[in-house]
């Protein structure tokens, strides 16, 4: 007897025990759950921040390809302009440099090798006619190859002619803008 009230003590004893450790643990399980609630709303809206990242990247990724599509068609745009602005340069300067060699003329080299010098005396010299009607350039080419005087043309002058050379890369300008 003794015996068996033993043994039923004993297990009243664990039985507590184990209602004890229930207790606890549905306690952790009702906390478990009501964080697995939270855990899924947290879940749920770090998702939908991840779905707005990536439009956001694309949006971005699209955005960064239009304004590099922009800026090539803008950098072909200015390889060309460059190109036909060293083209017009270029060819300014061919004018420049037939222009000049008319304005001066032959060099006194030149001339010496193609035409005999006839000295001539001093003060026999007679100026240089000049048609009142005549453009700027002409007078001054026609002076200066007369040798009555120098051209000089001052390059700010508003009134001074321009020479084809520069009406091309003017109008060039304008066509650009």
């Amino acid at each position: 007897m003794i015996f068996g009230f033993l043994l039923d003590t004993v297990i009243v004893v664990l039985l507590s025990v184990t209602i004890y450790y229930c207790y606890r643990l549905n306690g952790f399980l009702k906390v478990l759950r009501d964080g697995r609630e939270d855990l899924a709303q947290a879940v749920q809206e770090f998702n939908e921040a991840v779905i707005k990242a990536e439009q956001s990247v694309e949006q971005l990724r699209n955005g960064s390809q239009a304004a590099v599509d922009k800026l090539s068609i803008k950098i072909e745009k200015a390889e060309f302009m460059a190109d036909d602005l060293a083209y017009l340069i270029e060819k300014a300067n061919k004018v420049a440099d037939h222009v000049s060699g008319k304005v001066s003329g032959p060099t006194p080299a030149s001339r010496a090798k193609t035409e005999p010098t006839k000295p001539e005396p001093r003060g026999t010299e007679q100026p240089a006619k000049v048609n009142p009607k005549a453009s700027g350039i002409e007078t001054i080419a026609k002076k200066a190859a007369a040798g009555t005087t120098k051209p000089v043309i001052e390059p700010n002058d508003p009134n001074r002619p321009k020479s084809k050379a520069e009406m091309e890369l003017l109008q060039a300008l304008k066509s650009i803008r």
